[in-house]
């Protein structure tokens, strides 16, 4: 369920008593909620597809549109089929260089699957937003959790003007109650099957052949 920034932010303004703003201001508590977005990866994070390539029978190596997190990549490569509708493909190997990669193919899947879509699957981090009326993809009770976690940290650093034991207090409490709906809400895990290495030639291992499995759900 989509969850806009507003909610969060009515949630907050609820729990400390501050709908006048005095103990944050309004880009504070966006501030707080993009924190939230951002700690949510990489336990909660989307599952996209990068289909910009088509295989040729004398390419091996692609460069996608997409750029996966850099410690994560590409993880499944599929292509579609009349008969078989997603037909997964293994042996394929990824090379990094900085942000961006390079999908490389045997040649025998580049003549098998000549002219058809190559469909890259890679898990992404949940958008920021930029306005309070923006949403994002993210349990209510993480996001007001981990919030009002870090606002309450922000407060520690203000010793010199007013107390800051109640809120040192919480922090923990609110930290606690983020990570528990965190893993409790843990989405987007698919199964990491494109090797990494500088081509597939180099030994690596590499798992079983193309069109052993349908993927019916990808």
């Amino acid at each position: 369920m989509a969850v806009t920034g507003q909610t969060v932010i009515d949630r907050l303004d609820q729990l400390f008593d501050d709908t006048s703003n005095a103990l944050w201001t309004t880009t504070q508590k966006l501030a707080s909620v993009n924190a939230a977005i951002d700690s949510a990866w990489p336990e909660i994070k989307d599952v996209e597809v990068d289909s910009s390539l088509t295989v040729a029978s004398s390419t091996y190596e692609y460069t996608p549109t997409a750029t996966p997190e850099v410690e994560w990549g590409f993880s499944v490569a599929y292509v579609t089929l009349g008969s078989n509708p997603k037909v997964l493909l293994r042996r394929v190997k990824q090379r990094q260089n900085g942000t961006a990669w390079t999908i490389i193919l045997p040649a025998d899947l580049t003549a098998e699957f000549n002219g058809k879509t190559l469909h890259l699957q890679y898990n992404d981090r949940i958008d920021r937003i930029s306005a309070a009326t923006e949403s994002a993809e993210l349990p209510l009770d993480y996001l007001t959790n981990y919030a009002a976690y870090w606002l309450c940290l922000s407060q520690t650093t203000k010793a010199a003007h007013f107390d800051v034991k109640p809120y040192a207090e919480l922090i923990g409490e609110f930290r606690q109650a983020a990570e528990r709906s965190k893993l409790r809400n843990r989405r987007g895990d698919i199964p990491h099957m494109i090797g990494i290495g500088h081509d597939f030639g180099t030994g690596q291992s590499t798992v079983g052949r193309y069109g052993e499995n349908i993927v019916t759900n990808p």
